[in-house]
Formats: C-alpha cells, sequence, structure tokens
C-alpha cells in the first residue's frame, strides 16, 4: 500500500503508516509462504518471524490508536493466518519425528 491509499495525517504518521503497511504485507507473505511449504510436507525453520511480528506491532503501536485502527481487520487476518501455521507446524512436529525414528 502506498501513502495515497491512506490517510495518515503528517509526514511522520504518513511514514510510520506506509512502514506498517509493508511490514503486515511483508509478514502476511512469509506466514502463506510457511503454509504452503508445509502443506507440501516441507520443513520450515520460523526462526526470526517472532521479530518481524514484533516490529509489526511497534510500528502500528506508532501509529497511534486512530491511525492503527484501520489496519485492524488486516491484522485480525493475518493473526487467524498466524494460528493456522502454528496448528500446521505443531501437526507436523509429531510426523517429523516418527518419520525421522523409523529412518533409524
Amino acid at each position: 500500500m502506498t501513502s495515497s491509499t491512506w490517510d495518515f495525517g503528517g509526514p511522520q504518521e504518513a511514514d510510520c503508516g506506509v512502514r506498517a503497511c509493508s511490514q503486515l504485507e511483508s509478514v502476511t507473505r512469509t506466514i502463506r509462504i510457511a503454509i504452503a511449504l508445509i502443506g507440501r510436507g516441507r520443513q520450515v525453520d520460523l526462526t526470526g518471524l517472532d521479530h518481524q511480528v514484533g516490529m509489526l506491532c511497534a510500528q502500528t503501536l506508532d501509529l497511534g490508536w486512530d491511525r492503527a485502527r484501520e489496519l485492524r481487520p488486516k491484522l485480525a487476518g493475518l493473526l487467524s493466518e498466524i494460528d493456522h501455521l502454528a496448528t500446521l507446524h505443531q501437526q507436523e512436529q509429531p510426523t517429523r519425528r516418527s518419520n525421522h525414528q523409523h529412518a533409524s
């Protein structure tokens, strides 16, 4: 999203809004790729995802309540995708351990 899509007020808030939207899109893309890979039976390293989400939270807080409220639907969607990823990842863990034990 660009600053022309969102009305974030002054230049500093506009910059924060663009950064938050960009980070939201980046995290969403990462989550969707991880879901697709796990769905294909691939092992996924989620190291660093917590940092990406933390950055998104910080950037959203920098917007202030009124500005951040505009991102609420997309953040709720991201939370749903993170929950789905967590479920898939947990289901995949026992399968990977079982396959590793049979290979030994």
